[in-house]
């Protein structure tokens, strides 16, 4: 199928113009467009010097390296560059290629003013939190049936757009697995190093244990669950629908700007965490931010 440019554009034309329902055909093109995309590359691989993060880094490090006094960056992005991730720039010397992270340790900052505003950890406080695996069909989740999501391949191009569909359509999201795998190998690894951890999941993964939560102690925070950001709605997603919960099981962007620690690194696992509005000389205003503001330095998010 990739050897045949003809047979893609022909399909995408047909879909375009065909008379099926809205949601299918959005599918089908969106399809048949990344289809087209991978076969462009494929067809056309570029070389290293051609490649964007090599002339990224010739464009927008290599100017400045002589003013460079240290080995640390501290980089504040603006507008388009703060989907940039500068670690992966890469640049070659008489050794061969490396990665910018290979040459300087990297910190964003979203700006001057948040770098300013932030509180940033008073102790090296080493305590582990974990939030994952949420329970979103509870009432599967009681009968001791397959939730929504857990029948879903791995690959489910389609199921994925379904879920971009989910604020205006109501609809369930699908279980996430693969969180409650990661909260469980990372709580591993600090128990390893004697470090306390608490381990929250499923039905204790929800909107109040996470705002009333006692992060007393607490260096470390994993949130890992599905995010949501659009121009209108910004939040994570914990357990929902659960009989006599009071909240609605979203984690929204001011919720968690409220919310009081004192952290070395929230790590926002979850998709689209490092996305936002962009204002000008502000950088991203975002859940990026808001757990900065809430209490802590640093920050992993994902876009």
């Amino acid at each position: 199928i990739f050897e045949s440019n003809n047979i893609l554009e022909n399909l995408l034309n047909y879909f375009v113009k065909t008379k099926i329902g809205a949601k299918v055909k959005r599918k089908i093109v969106l399809l048949i467009a990344g289809l087209l995309y991978l076969q462009a590359i494929l067809s056309n691989p570029l070389t290293f010097e051609e490649s964007p993060e090599y002339a990224l880094y010739d464009i927008l490090i290599k100017p400045l390296e002589k003013y460079i006094g240290s080995k640390k960056l501290i980089i504040v992005q603006d507008r388009v560059l703060a989907y940039l991730p500068f670690e992966a720039f890469q640049y070659k010397d008489k050794n061969g290629t490396h990665f910018l992270i290979e040459k300087y340790s990297v910190k964003y900052i979203q700006s001057a003013h948040s770098e300013d505003g932030s509180r940033d950890a008073k102790e090296p406080n080493t305590g582990l939190v974990v939030f994952a695996d949420p329970v979103f069909d509870y009432e599967n989740y009681s009968k001791g049936q397959k939730e929504a999501g857990e029948n879903i391949s791995k690959d489910s191009f389609l199921s994925y757009l379904d879920f971009l569909d989910y604020t205006s359509k109501g609809q369930t999201l699908s279980r996430l697995i693969g969180s409650g795998v990661e909260a469980d190998k990372t709580a591993v690894i600090f128990k390893n190093k004697g470090y306390k951890v608490a381990n929250h999941q499923r039905l204790e993964a929800k909107e109040e244990k996470v705002k009333s939560y006692n992060y007393e102690g607490i260096g470390y925070i994993l949130f890992s669950t599905h995010g949501l950001a659009n121009s209108k709605f910004q939040g994570l997603a914990f357990s929902q629908n659960i009989p006599g919960s009071k909240e609605d099981g979203f984690l929204t962007f001011g919720e968690l700007m409220r919310m009081k620690y004192d952290v070395q690194l929230v790590y926002l696992s979850a998709c689209e965490t490092g996305l936002g509005k962009s204002d000008r000389g502000e950088g991203i205003t975002g859940l990026t931010r808001a757990a900065m503001f809430a209490g802590s330095p640093a920050v992993m998010v994902s876009l």
